[in-house]
Formats: structure tokens, sequence, C-alpha cells
């Protein structure tokens, strides 16, 4: 009877040791950097034709941190355990290896720029959606930002209904023919986030 009791005594503890592994605590600054990194899944950068797309998802916790003040962008309210209605993405559209103003590239004259302009501060919205697993998700927050730096890039806060499933992998789409025929897809991995001690 022995020798069966430490039979399952050692794959609990296993088991035990690998969910602390995988739900670990970062203190504030290390959680931000941990979400960031292009390492982890959550920020990604796709290389489409001249153009770079950069992916980065917000967990409802780096939102709430943000709205704290620990980084620049402060985002929109969220519940106190963290959640929220919407889950958020920051879209960062630039040019390949160019300082060159993203609105101001390829146009002959001043209003190609404002209908370019126009439709990037309106009408992209409709041509993004959101896949998970068999939902496409559209886009029903969307706040294309003011560049306040001189970079070339150009960001975009997008919004999309938070579903109570949460599946570890999401594809964000961006079917417009401004990359392009075919539509884009950037895959964004949700796996294995650490939780953040915000107290």
């Amino acid at each position: 009877m022995k020798a069966m009791s430490k039979i399952v005594y050692i794959p609990g503890f296993v088991l035990l040791a690998l969910l602390s592994c995988c739900t670990h605590t970062l203190d504030r600054n290390e959680y931000v950097q941990w979400v960031r990194d292009y390492d982890n899944g959550l920020h990604v950068s796709k290389w489409i034709g001249e153009y770079d797309l950069d992916v980065q998802y917000q967990p409802a916790q780096y939102v709430r941190l943000q709205k704290m003040g620990t980084g620049s962008y402060q985002g929109e309210p969220v519940g106190e355990n963290g959640g929220g209605a919407l889950q958020y993405y920051l879209l960062t559209l630039g040019l390949h290896g160019k300082n060159t103003d993203f609105i101001s590239y390829g146009v002959s004259d001043a209003a190609e720029k404002q209908r370019k302009l126009y439709y990037f501060s309106y009408r992209f919205q409709d041509e993004i959606t959101l896949e998970e697993g068999d939902e496409k998700l559209p886009c029903v927050l969307y706040h294309f930002e003011k560049p306040v730096d001189l970079k070339g890039s150009r960001t975009i806060l997008l919004g999309f209904e938070q579903r109570t499933n949460k599946p570890e992998t999401a594809t964000l789409k961006i079917d417009s023919d401004q990359f392009g025929s075919l539509p884009v897809r950037i895959k964004i991995s949700k796996a294995n986030i650490p939780h953040v001690a915000l107290r």
C-alpha cells in the first residue's frame, strides 16, 4: 500500500509544480516587459511589401497598469479584477526601413493625402476583424492616434468583444487593398500570460 500512495503523490506534486510555473507572478515592470517582448507571442511584427505592421495585444492587467500610469498609453477603464468587456490591441503601421510619414507616403497632392488620412481615420476599421476559433469579431472600438513624435509610423487602438471562453490564440485579419490583394493575417498567442502584482 505504501508503494501505491507514492505513485499517486509524485504525479500530483509534478502537476502542482507545472501549474505554478505557468501562473507565476511578476512585479509591474517585469510584467510590462514580458507583455511587450516579441518572444512571448503577444507582440508581433510582420513585414508586408514595403510596410511594417506591428500588433501588440494588451491583456486586461496590462491595460490597468497603463491606466495607473506605468506606461505612456492611458487605456480604457477595466474592472477591479482586471477584466473588461473588450479586449485591446495596438496596431502600428509604418514603412519598412524608412522614417517617412505613413500617411504622406505615396500620395501626389494634398487632396489625395486628405483621402488617405480619412480612410485610416474612419473606414479602415471596417476592414479589420479578429478571428478566434470559428468566430470572427468585428472591430467595435477604433482610435487612430495623432502622432506625438517625429516617427513616420501611425498607431491605432483596436477593441474587440471579450469572449467568455478566451482562447489562447487569435488572428488579427486586415482585408485592405492598401497592403496588397490578399488579406493580412497576424497570429497572436495568449498562452501562459503571467499574473502581475497590482498592489
